[in-house]
């Protein structure tokens, strides 16, 4: 049971952070085309974009947020492979298990105070200085975004449990 809910975890927390990577690489396309359009109209037509940094602001909430769980699926974040790599097999995995752990509890605090922040922007009504734009909804992304990763540390953590090698 224990590794039929461990592998279904993998499964799930994958195909998920894959997805949401998606809206990720939008974002920076977005965040590009915005800002090309925004140098042109200042550079050669002396209209600025009116909230491009704010746009710009919004949309790279939207793309560290999406793309925080694939990195950690494809094993893109930042280690310290020279002092881990030399320990045994043993202490690899004690290590790894902490390090998922403490990560771990500190995005699920992320996640539940942004939910909690979108909670009072929405409440409150709370918006965007240049167009007024709700801010909640931001807040929600970034709720969901480390919740996404969350379910990729609990898999990792269950893959080392489980006696899986493959991650260390």
């Amino acid at each position: 049971m224990f590794r039929e809910f461990g592998d279904f975890l993998e499964r799930i927390s994958e195909r998920a952070a894959r997805s949401i990577y998606r809206i990720s690489l939008l974002m920076v396309l977005a965040m590009m085309l915005l800002t090309v359009y925004d140098v042109v109209a200042r550079y050669f037509f002396n209209r600025p974009l009116i909230g491009a940094y704010e746009f710009t602001e919004f949309l790279l909430v939207i793309m560290v947020t999406s793309a925080l769980a694939f990195a950690q699926v494809s094993k893109r974040h930042i280690s310290v492979e020279l002092l881990v790599s030399g320990l045994p097999l043993r202490a690899r995995k004690i290590t790894h298990v902490i390090s998922c752990s403490i990560c771990l509890s500190i995005y699920v605090l992320i996640a539940w105070q942004g939910f909690k922040g979108a909670q009072t922007q929405w409440r409150h009504g709370i918006v965007s200085g240049a167009f007024s734009v709700p801010l909640w909804p931001f807040y929600l992304f970034l709720a969901f975004g480390c919740s996404v990763l969350c379910l990729v540390f609990l898999a990792d953590l269950l893959k080392v449990l489980r006696g899986k090698e493959d991650g260390i």
